[in-house]
């Protein structure tokens, strides 16, 4: 089947399938929804999606395969339930909460399981990948059209929800925020998708990105994502982009469209500084971001923009004291632990929480596609350069633990680098119009 006709060649039963695996994702983390929304039956959703998954799985009476993610899978759910006795031995502030959180991730993680079996054995792994794709790039011009109607028709929130020790959200129905910026005139808004904070949408937008370029889908799609994008306002999302062209272009010895692009940058970048004093809009502009790029004066920071340094610092004093198994997964909430609320959100956080060990396990998949990608003498650079990306990406947003929606995306990244090595010896690399998907 070639990939740009999938979905003419889906039937409506698979189609239906489709949209329950999107109930499923969206109904919990990363997703928002059941925050937003009052009364969500986000928990009767999941139980019932997947248990529909689990009794057509039986009722077809398919022999179960156990491929490299199923088996990484079930490697967690064993680890999620092994963590709260190991946990119990070695910390002397381990909690029952504490305790709840890994009995959390292990119902979670039966459901990721269910749901990646019926995937690949009743529909396809690269046909919900390919969804993802275009789920993104909805979003992307959703943002921004969001943010247009905001500043110039002062579009006013649905509903605003707060959420105590959390950001909070309001809700514009075509897209989340987590922050309204006023002017005297107008408001400016970090789209946030429909996740949690504009930095969870500009990292999933990038996912989505990679996923385009290693299946060769759309480039339609992939000027959507990168323009529409910018809508988040996120720095990293801008570092991205930055080594999404250079290093793709390099590979594709595009070196035209990477001047261009500099040039562009470097235009864009001269406007900002120079209406930053004009008007509030150009201020505005600039304090969501050159300004916060630019060294913090009071020496806390390394840039204005970081958030990370702090926490850094905390997550290694955790390590130390706990290097193999950490603090566990709640310690950055547990307001008993010494180092509540100060290992969020940087490089060292899987560590400090999970120790080597935890981290090792529990990035394994991560780990094994790059194996993948680099084992043997033929690499295919397009997967190479989309692994180093995500790698770029896990140390400003490290763990993939995030609701079957964050699992599933390290499954599809690796599925699509699988499906590319296999097509890759007959064709040629940058013909993606005739590649096919099985």
């Amino acid at each position: 089947m070639n990939i740009q006709s999938l979905k003419s060649k889906l039937t409506i039963k698979n189609k239906f399938y489709i949209l329950l695996v999107w109930i499923l994702f969206t109904s919990v983390e990363p997703f928002q929804f059941y925050a937003i929304v009052p009364f969500h039956p986000y928990k009767i959703l999941v139980f019932l999606v997947a248990s529909l998954f689990f009794f057509i799985l039986l009722s077809k009476g398919n022999k179960l395969i156990f491929d490299i993610p199923a088996c990484i899978i079930i490697l967690h759910v064993f680890y999620s339930l092994l963590a709260i006795p190991i946990h119990l031995a070695f910390l002397d502030d381990f909690s029952p909460d504490d305790g709840v959180i890994y009995i959390n991730l292990f119902l979670q993680l039966i459901v990721i399981f269910i749901t990646y079996i019926f995937i690949t054995q009743i529909l396809s792994i690269h046909v919900i990948a390919v969804t993802l794709i275009k789920v993104m790039a909805v979003m992307a011009f959703l943002g921004m059209v969001s943010l247009f109607l905001i500043y110039f028709f002062n579009f006013q929130p649905f509903s605003y929800t707060v959420r105590p020790g959390v950001r909070d959200i309001s809700n514009f129905i075509t897209t989340f925020a987590t922050g309204v910026h006023d002017n005297n005139f107008a408001s400016i808004v970090r789209s946030a998708g429909y996740f949690d904070e504009p930095g969870t949408f500009a990292y999933f937008l990038t996912v989505a990105l990679l996923l385009n370029k290693l299946y060769g889908y759309s480039k339609a799609i992939e000027k959507i994502l990168v323009f529409f994008g910018f809508c988040t306002l996120s720095l990293a999302f801008m570092v991205t982009l930055f080594l999404y062209f250079i290093i793709f272009g390099i590979i594709e010895k595009k070196y035209l469209f990477i001047m261009i692009f500099f040039g562009v940058i470097s235009i864009l970048t001269q406007l900002i500084y120079i209406y930053k004093e004009k008007n509030e809009f150009g201020k505005q502009v600039y304090e969501l971001t050159m300004y916060r790029l630019q060294s913090d004066d009071t020496g806390d920071k390394l840039f204005n923009g970081d958030n990370r340094s702090e926490n850094l610092s905390y997550a290694y004093k955790a390590f130390l004291k706990a290097p193999l198994f950490g603090h566990g997964m709640n310690a950055h909430v547990n307001i008993k632990n010494e180092f509540y609320g100060k290992l969020c959100c940087n490089p060292l956080h899987p560590i400090a929480t999970d120790g080597i060990i935890g981290t090792l396990i529990f990035f394994l998949l991560f780990i094994v596609w790059g194996l993948y990608i680099f084992k043997g003498g033929n690499v295919d650079l397009i997967s190479a350069g989309a692994w180093f990306i995500i790698l770029i990406s896990l140390i400003q947003r490290p763990g993939f633990l995030a609701g079957p929606f964050g699992y599933f995306v390290f499954i599809f990244l690796f599925q699509a680098t699988k499906w590319r090595k296999e097509k890759l010896p007959t064709v040629d690399i940058y013909k993606f119009n005739k590649l096919e998907i099985k």
